[in-house]
């Protein structure tokens, strides 16, 4: 990997602060092979990271997400009873 600036270090940072710690070091792998023959700018580490960012994230998408088996809403327990 390239020495980095404090701008690309912090583009870095920004961009793998949701991807979970163990899957980090394969985040920054995966930007260091992508930039492969790219000019290290802010520009090329920016766009790199957010096509690679969503590949490491572990929330699903949102019509990934499972939907609720019932559509009634749950009653509390502090409902006043008529």
């Amino acid at each position: 990997m390239l020495a980095l600036n404090e701008e690309l270090v912090a583009i870095l940072r920004a961009a793998a602060a949701p991807i979970a710690p163990a899957a980090r070091s394969r985040f920054y792998e995966a930007v260091d092979r992508a930039l492969v023959g790219l000019e290290p700018g802010p520009g090329n580490y920016a766009r790199i990271c957010a096509e690679l960012q969503p590949k490491l994230l572990n929330a699903p998408a949102v019509d990934e997400r499972p939907t609720s088996p019932s559509k009634q809403v749950p009653r509390s327990p502090f409902r006043r009873r008529g």
